[in-house]
């Protein structure tokens, strides 16, 4: 039977991964990236407002339809 420490150390892998995935994931679409820092949360990934323009008019036109 795995050593609870060892357990613990390949979820903490793990978890560095997934928020790398995420962090790659959310720069590729455009999307927030938040995160709790200093007991704020905060976006990591902030988007030029061209971006968020570009992203509510396509959420309007898709309404439209």
């Amino acid at each position: 039977m795995p050593d609870r420490d060892e357990d613990l150390k390949l979820a903490d892998r793990a978890l560095a991964r997934a928020v790398g995935a995420a962090r790659q994931l959310s720069e590729r679409t455009g999307t927030p990236f938040y995160v709790l820092k200093d007991g704020r949360v905060v976006d990591l990934n902030p988007q030029p407002a061209r971006a968020y323009l570009l992203r509510e008019g396509r959420k309007q036109a898709k309404q439209s339809e």
